[in-house]
């Protein structure tokens, strides 16, 4: 195992990441950020961010100080997974020609690349950033903290790879999710006599029937879901004056959003005619990854025979795009998306393999692309000792 180590094996690394579990907070003392923090040590500059809710996520100039960045290229992966359950454990077994066990696909696999070519990114001749964030999978609070510090360094990202599991397709596009919660209020009275009261149920029954007409006509550009409902007090004899309900809306183009969330609006104050309190707001955000591949992304793809898809998960891409809107943004990692947060999560050791070579290769042309479009200016690195 030391061998390995001295070598930087990826798959020693990725064995390594495994086996030290990452769910629930991920502070700063944690096991997992030990390991980053020893893994990254030797690059320019690290850059430790710490939520409101006390997880830690890593700020990494590779060859680079974090600041004043004209161009640079930024890898960002999250090491958080979801919670541990029987037969997705967080240890690693080769079962089956696969590596399997919690997160070896989302996304320790990427970090794992990360780590084992850190020497080969550091030595790139343009500045490197890395993201790691630690609480993906729960309130993404990581990543505003994350690209509010990119703002706040003046740092500009010119390429970003997002190293979500693609099973080494490029994801041009993924879906936001924005969550809602609607309140509706009546006044309770006997259900004797329900001609003397309003009952907040049927106010939210019409409210839902404008949501599920939505959901049919924007079938095809978004996913609707209705997923809580609470209302009423006693079995039979109160007409009931509070129901609520949360609903969520997944969609890669912030226009059918708008629209779909402006509709339902307009709706929710004409059904509730504003008893009580009623009203209807969001609770989470996460910014759609619109469509709109680069000239090399589609370059690489006709290169090198890949899809370009439109993924149905949410990631972090989206809350780049929002920050770098005219650079080239891919999401592309390691690991089957179709096998992640559950039992049997896993990936095969000749395709992370494959992955690791692709990834520098892609890395290496994306140099050579923008040494062509600036004609060799601007991209040079400022030797360490004169910065």
């Amino acid at each position: 195992m030391a061998e390995k180590k001295a070598n930087n094996n990826v798959l020693y690394e990725l064995s390594n990441l495994v086996n030290t579990p990452s769910y629930g907070k991920i502070s700063k003392t944690h096991p997992i950020m030990e390991y980053l923090r020893n893994a990254f040590k030797d690059c320019i500059e690290l850059v430790e961010l710490t939520d409101q809710n006390e997880n830690n996520h890593l700020l990494i100039g590779v060859n680079h100080e974090l600041k004043d960045i004209k161009d640079c290229i930024l890898l960002s992966g999250h090491i958080d997974t979801v919670k541990e359950t029987e037969g997705h454990n967080s240890h690693i077994v080769f079962e089956n020609d696969k590596l399997k066990g919690l997160g070896t696909s989302d996304m320790k696999s990427f970090i794992a690349t990360l780590i084992a070519n850190i020497d080969y990114i550091k030595s790139l001749d343009i500045p490197v950033v890395i993201s790691i964030t630690s609480d993906e999978e729960t309130k993404l609070y990581g990543i505003e903290h994350i690209t509010s510090e990119l703002k706040k360094r003046n740092i500009n990202a010119s390429m970003i790879i997002v190293g979500e599991p693609t099973n080494l397709d490029y994801y041009v596009s993924s879906r936001g999710n924005s969550i809602y919660v609607s309140i509706m209020n009546g006044i309770a009275c006997h259900s004797g006599t329900p001609e003397l009261g309003i009952n907040a149920i049927e106010l939210q029954t019409a409210f839902i029937n404008e949501i599920l007409k939505l959901k049919a006509k924007f079938k095809e550009e978004s996913a609707v879901c209705i997923t809580h409902i609470n209302g009423g007090e006693t079995p039979s004899n109160v007409v009931p004056a509070f129901c609520s309900t949360c609903f969520g809306i997944r969609t890669s183009n912030s226009k059918v959003l708008k629209a779909m969330y402006s509709y339902l609006q307009d709706k929710h104050k004409e059904i509730s005619h504003n008893y009580g309190e009623s009203k209807l707001f969001n609770v989470l955000t996460i910014p759609p990854f619109e469509r709109r591949p680069s000239e090399f992304i589609i370059r690489e793809a006709e290169a090198n025979n890949k899809e370009l898809i439109d993924a149905q998960y949410a990631t972090e891409a989206g809350y780049f795009e929002q920050l770098y809107p005219d650079s080239s943004i891919v999401i592309y990692g390691p690991g089957d998306p179709n096998c992640i947060h559950k039992a049997g999560e896993g990936i095969e050791p000749n395709k992370l393999l494959t992955y690791e070579s692709e990834f520098k290769e892609m890395l290496q042309r994306y140099i050579e692309y923008q040494h062509k479009q600036t004609n060799g200016m601007g991209m040079k690195l400022i030797p360490k000792d004169k910065k």
